[in-house]
């Protein structure tokens, strides 16, 4: 009899444990990164004779449930899933002298509802710190240090600036343009503001560079097209100053040559080397050069020849001129002389007077009729050098548009000539010259024409963009399915803080249940093994999403009736028992 009612107890008591169970997963059904939990029983023996019957029931074990919750989107960046195995894995006790100092994992959650501390540190609601590896540089492809792991602390620190250094530049040039009449000039000259006169320049653009402290500089450009077929000048100016371009850089040269020597031009002051971009009869760039070309240097050499030459002609025509005074004056004095000799004897004296200075005169005329004749000679030298230098420019025009057909039968349609440059260096641009409060790195900017056209349509930038990068601000923090959580700043920089570390178990049922929807490490588990989003053995992370309770409702309820039930079963096996043993005692 009395085996009877602890069977019958023991039934009431699996039960009892099937409703606790039950209850605490209904209860916690909308709890983030919660596990249902499952009773399990087993038949308890008095012995093990054949054919004896059992002694009631047991409870084996409360078993954890770790199947996949669903996934839910919330506008928390910082709200994290793991789509897959794997627990997030939580660290205590942050020193405060040293806050990123590396912990050991104390506690492990699929509870990614996290926030930012008041100390930075991206924690649970229960204060637990998210851990991830160390990032080994600045960039994502640098890694990370799997074997350091740290509370992730976002600081409130600024996005360092990035100076400037090259500059792509792609625009059309119209090559109906008229060639400017006047040299590039600004519109008054030696009187500030020095402003460019629009009358003297084709097209115009401009970009805001930065320099190593974040500090803005306006570079404009400033096209100009010359009387010779596709060839424009460009004119660079930083902050309204006009800049000549250096020594340019040659990486591939032994030793490489890095860009120097650029000259900031006074204030009022433009370059008179300005930087040649040219064309081919298609309308496609060639190259670009900041120094002269050998037919610049003729040209330069033939134009100084015919000055040279127009000069002499001139001081031909002065010569003639004053040989023709001089003819004058001879004649005038002969005609004296006759009128001096009519007047003989009495006028003894005029005609020896008459006759020095007839003398003299025939003397000048022979010293300017010499001159005139020296002047000539040397103006006959000069035309023929003038001729040579002519010559020699339009032999080497007609070699260097030969090259061009020659090479552009070679190329593919708007690209440049192999060996050609389609940048212009900036080496050291010294901005105390431009403003003498401000000491800052020297600026080295590459202007990169690549793509630029010239044809018979309306100026046009296709592409103006730069690599420089002011100073910023924290704007965002985002965490990609690698779980790397990267920091984001105003100014488009951005740089990773560290990468989620996730920890498995070969037996996550053996884990230690712990407040606030964690587990803590227990022999049953096994030892924690640590990876990363992604590897063989671990899901993927889901950022501004969480994981929900993967207990169904409709499961649970009819649980809760089914151990109701047994519940009551065990109850009236209880009460029979109890009336069977009353009618034996009243026997």
């Amino acid at each position: 009899m009395t085996m009877g009612f602890s069977t019958a107890l023991s039934g009431l008591k699996a039960a009892s444990t099937t409703l606790s169970v039950t209850g605490n997963n209904i209860a916690n059904s909308q709890t983030v990164g919660f596990k249902q939990s499952r009773a399990q029983f087993g038949e308890a023996m008095a012995g093990s004779a054949t054919g004896s019957a059992g002694t009631g029931t047991r409870v084996t074990n409360i078993a954890q449930q770790f199947t996949q919750g669903s996934i839910e989107g919330t506008a928390n960046s910082l709200d994290l899933a793991i789509s897959g195995q794997g627990f997030f894995a939580m660290g205590d006790l942050v020193d405060p002298v040293i806050p990123d100092k590396p912990l050991e994992a104390t506690s492990f959650s699929r509870n990614g509802a996290f926030h930012i501390n008041k100390s930075g540190n991206v924690v649970d609601d229960n204060g637990r710190y998210l851990l991830a590896y160390k990032p080994v540089g600045m960039t994502v492809a640098e890694g990370f240090n799997v074997g350091v792991k740290l509370p992730v602390l976002i600081g409130t620190e600024q996005g360092p600036p990035t100076a400037t250094t090259r500059v792509n530049m792609s625009v059309n040039l119209n090559s109906s343009a008229p060639a400017a009449i006047t040299p590039f000039s600004f519109t008054t000259p030696g009187t500030h503001p020095y402003v460019p006169d629009p009358k003297t320049y084709t097209s115009t653009t401009s970009v805001t560079t930065y320099d190593a402290m974040g500090n803005a500089h306006i570079v404009s450009t400033y096209f100009c097209r010359t009387s010779v077929p596709n060839e424009w000048n460009m004119y660079t100016f930083v902050d309204g100053r006009s800049i000549q371009p250096g020594t340019q850089e040659k990486k591939f040269s032994v030793p490489p040559t890095v860009a120097t020597g650029t000259q900031v031009m006074p204030d009022g002051i433009i370059t008179d080397a300005p930087t040649k971009v040219y064309f081919d009869a298609n309308g496609n760039l060639t190259k670009v050069t900041s120094t002269p070309q050998i037919t610049d240097l003729l040209r330069s050499q033939a134009w100084l020849a015919t000055t040279a030459s127009n000069t002499k002609k001139d001081t031909v025509v002065t010569l003639t001129a004053k040989v023709a005074d001089a003819q004058k004056a001879v004649d005038t004095n002969q005609k004296l002389l006759d009128e001096a000799l009519a007047k003989v004897p009495a006028l003894q004296n005029i005609i020896n007077d008459a006759t020095n200075t007839l003398t003299l005169s025939q003397v000048a005329l022979q010293a300017a009729t010499d001159t005139l004749t020296a002047a000539q000679t040397d103006a006959d030298a000069a035309k023929a050098a003038a001729d040579t230098a002519t010559q020699a420019y339009n032999d080497a025009i007609a070699a260097d548009l030969a090259a061009q057909k020659a090479a552009a039968a070679a190329t593919t349609p708007g690209q440049a000539l192999q060996g050609n440059s389609v940048q212009v260096d900036f080496g050291g641009i010294d901005l105390t010259a431009i403003d003498n409060n401000l000491v800052a790195t020297p600026l080295t900017i590459s202007i990169n024409l690549k793509g630029t056209t010239q044809n018979a349509s309306p100026f046009m930038v296709n592409d103006l963009k730069q690599d420089g990068l002011p100073v910023g601000s924290l704007s965002a923090v985002d965490v990609d399915k690698d779980g790397v959580i990267t920091a984001k700043f105003s100014n488009g920089y951005s740089k990773p803080i560290g990468k989620v570390a996730l920890a498995n178990f070969a037996n996550p049922g053996g884990l230690a249940k712990l407040n606030g929807t964690a587990w803590g490490n227990a022999t049953d588990a096994g030892a924690a093994v640590y990876g990363q989003a992604g590897d063989n053995g671990f899901g993927a992370i889901r950022s501004s999403s969480l994981e929900t309770s993967n207990v169904d409702l409709s499961e649970e309820l009819v649980k809760l009736i089914v151990a109701q039930q047994a519940y009551q079963a065990n109850s009236q096996a209880i009460s029979i028992q109890k009336t069977l043993t009353e009618s034996v005692l009243r026997i």
